[in-house]
């Protein structure tokens, strides 16, 4: 800061952005409370005019194109029909319908999805799935379910594949 007339002026001085300027901006603040380097006091203030100013340039504001090259994607995944359909809409994905009932999708170059019509009776393999994913299987499998914890299906406590009476009840444990 600069104390004249035992006053101080905190003041801060910079353009933006930093690798191709397109703006300079000095902010000054005379005789500010608190403190006076002009860092503490007028930087915080040329910040919030810098954002909003490079917010509100759409030349400034451009997203970057970004290409995106084959990656590794799961082959399967199990869940609703209904809500993956949704997804792939958001995300402007064309899925491929892998059977004529249209119970799975495949995006060939994308996840592939199948909606497993789980039978009554057979426990479905829960583990690695989220809740919501893995109470949609149990529930659809005719299967009363309690849960413990919270993230990813750890432990389930009637192992995939098993064949027990409709209505029984599954723990699963989540981590």
């Amino acid at each position: 800061g600069y104390k004249a007339k035992k006053q101080y002026q905190a003041s801060f001085v910079g353009y933006f952005p930093a690798d191709k300027p397109k703006y300079s901006l000095i902010v000054v603040i005379n005789d500010p409370k608190g403190g006076y380097y002009g860092g503490s006091v007028s930087g915080p203030v040329f910040r919030e005019i810098a954002d909003k100013v490079y917010a509100g340039d759409m030349e400034l504001n451009q997203s970057p194109i970004r290409y995106v090259g084959n990656t590794t994607l799961p082959k399967y995944k199990q869940g609703n029909v209904k809500a993956l359909k949704k997804v792939y809409e958001k995300l402007s994905l064309k899925p491929l319908y892998a059977s004529a009932n249209l119970s799975g999708i495949d995006t060939s170059n994308g996840i592939g999805f199948e909606d497993n019509k789980y039978k009554t009776g057979t426990v479905p393999n829960v583990t690695g799935m989220g809740l919501s994913d893995a109470l949609y299987a149990l529930g659809n499998a005719g299967y009363k379910v309690s849960v413990k914890g919270s993230g990813s299906v750890s432990t389930q406590s009637v192992t995939g594949g098993s064949i027990i009476p409709k209505g029984s009840k599954i723990l699963i444990e989540l981590q």
